[in-house]
């Protein structure tokens, strides 16, 4: 099958980690397939929010790295021009579109798919970005593109790939009468970690959260809580991730400063990938609850490090109670949150190991799942 190319274009690639959860999608992506496809990336030549490239890398060239073949675009080549001429160079037989959103690697060549342009099959994931958790932020400029994409007919014309079945129902809600629709789960990561066990005393808590700061992911939410947790045990809570938006921000070390004693709170900043799992093993739960996610990749990897996680309901993660991985709750529940995390306080050593050994098994489970890639390929066609 390598005689087919597939072209992947996105945002941010590798060595990049501050865009979180998309670079991972499509890093183990690539590392899944590149085997059976000829695979090239496009991508841009820095990582999210920063104003120069990365350093020691070859920009405007499609270079080698490993088994596939990545152009890192300069701004000069993020033009609808330059970027007909890297998919017109290519040649692939797919080309897969990695958010709803991106003007330069979703729109520009959605643009030239429809004025016929460029060659290939296109394949549009959304990545989570028609939730209406997502839609609400820079709402009339998501939904204006929207109706023109309707308008073109475009949507008959394409495939879309959604990852799990919420996000099927969202594609068909706004395009109703054109779509196509593969469902084919994001591929997890591949390291095997060891389950490193670590301290649980009742009445401490570890408690981390590693996202990107910024709205949808609901940092405030968390704060709120803790500040209602006057005397309910030791509490450090770990902040990790890049602040995407600054007054956000100031909402949230205005709510830290409001903490009680017993609450810590300790701003870490960004997480290189690779260090990834080696961090959060030092925690005793991981803590989401965010308004949207279509995978939630430090999700998995909180689990494959054998971390119990509290997370809202609007995310893949469901029934956690039950499979005893911990919460998945609905963000109108904050009592239920408070209650979670109370009893994550109070856990012992022994509960503890049981639920932590529970996450890790589940996560190594899931990962061997076969079928992801023949949904791929199916996919691709």
């Amino acid at each position: 099958m390598l005689n087919k190319k597939l072209l992947i274009l996105t945002d941010w690639y590798l060595p990049g980690f501050k865009a979180g959860g998309p670079i991972q999608s499509c890093r183990n992506l690539v590392e899944a397939l590149d085997k059976d496809y000829s695979i090239y990336v496009l991508t841009s030549d820095r990582d999210l929010g920063d104003s120069t490239a990365y350093p020691g890398i070859e920009v405007d060239n499609w270079t080698r790295l490993g088994n596939i073949w990545i152009f890192y675009a300069s701004p000069k080549s993020w033009s609808m021009k330059e970027i007909k001429r890297q998919i017109s160079f290519v040649q692939p037989d797919i080309i897969h579109l990695n958010s709803a959103f991106s003007f330069r690697f979703t729109i520009q060549p959605l643009v030239l798919y429809w004025l016929k342009k460029i060659p290939g099959k296109v394949i549009l994931s959304p990545r989570g970005m028609l939730q209406a958790g997502a839609l609400k932020y820079k709402p009339l400029k998501k939904r204006l593109f929207l109706q023109l994409l309707r308008f073109t007919g475009l949507p008959a014309k394409i495939q879309f790939h959604a990852t799990d079945v919420k996000e099927v129902k969202e594609i068909k809600q706004h395009f109703p009468r054109h779509s196509s629709i593969t469902m084919a789960e994001n591929f997890p990561n591949f390291s095997l970690p060891e389950l490193r066990k670590i301290v649980k005393t009742p009445g401490q808590l570890e408690l981390v959260y590693l996202a990107r700061i910024s709205p949808i992911k609901n940092l405030v939410f968390i704060l709120e809580l803790l500040t209602k947790l006057t005397g309910k045990g030791e509490i450090r809570f770990t902040i990790a991730g890049k602040v995407e938006d600054d007054r956000y921000w100031q909402k949230c070390t205005e709510l830290i400063a409001m903490l009680p004693q017993n609450v810590k709170v300790l701003v870490h900043g960004s997480v290189e990938h690779a260090e990834v799992l080696s961090f959060l093993q030092s925690y005793h739960y991981y803590i989401l609850p965010t308004f949207g996610e279509n995978f939630g990749h430090g999700i998995f990897e909180a689990l494959l490090a054998g971390k119990p996680v509290i997370l809202s309901d609007q995310t893949p993660w469901r029934n956690l109670q039950a499979k005893g991985l911990g919460w998945d709750i609905p963000l109108d529940q904050p009592d239920t949150f408070i209650e979670a995390i109370l009893q994550a306080i109070n856990l012992d050593q022994p509960g503890y190991d049981q639920l932590s050994a529970a996450c890790h098994q589940f996560a190594l489970d899931y990962r061997n799942n076969n079928e992801t890639r023949n949904k791929y390929i199916e996919l691709y066609g």
